[in-house]
């Protein structure tokens, strides 16, 4: 007998089919199959985990491992791309990189250039100061800004982003 689905395998098919649940995608996956209100999404999992494995059943338990395996690849497809995180692991210079850069006193190896998720973080600051693009390039090429102009380098991001949180924290925001 195959061994059976192990508890990681349980929970994490379970929390991807929650957010593609969620996000409406897992729905559209099994036509035709009447739901109760309380218990629609296992309801559907199931005919839809009975479909994938083209067997009776009647929990996400009596999945086999390698069954578990597939359903997760496959319920993965259904999960939208901002809730599927990052493809592989930072590096340790780019983890260095992100804590360090724009510091006083840290050594500057390498220029570095801000991701997707540090300009993000400025742009939530900024919403969160009610601040629009006018506003915010008018304070970059202020005195006050800490980089004169426009943001270059991870150190630059890194920078704004501990300034824009200085500003909230002074007119009694909270800083994300």
């Amino acid at each position: 007998m195959a061994p059976g689905i192990s508890p990681g395998q349980l929970k994490k098919l379970q929390t991807l089919w929650g957010i593609a649940w969620n996000a409406g995608t897992a729905s559209a996956t099994v036509a035709g199959v009447s739901t109760v209100a309380g218990d629609a999404s296992r309801i559907v999992r199931i005919e839809w985990l009975r479909g994938l494995t083209k067997r009776a059943i009647q929990s996400s338990k009596e999945l086999t491992r390698a069954e578990a395996t597939k359903a997760i690849q496959a319920v993965m497809k259904m999960v939208p791309e901002q809730f599927r995180g990052p493809k592989r692991r930072m590096s340790g210079q780019r983890a260095r990189e992100l804590g360090t850069a724009g510091r006083r006193g840290a050594a500057q190896q390498s220029t570095a250039l801000p991701g997707k998720l540090e300009l993000q973080a400025i742009e939530e600051l900024k919403a969160q100061l009610g601040w629009d693009n006018t506003r915010f390039d008018a304070w970059l090429r202020s005195r006050y800004s800490p980089v004169r102009g426009m943001v270059r380098t991870l150190a630059d991001a890194n920078r704004v982003r501990w300034a824009l949180k200085a500003i909230l924290k002074r007119t009694g925001g909270a800083a994300a």
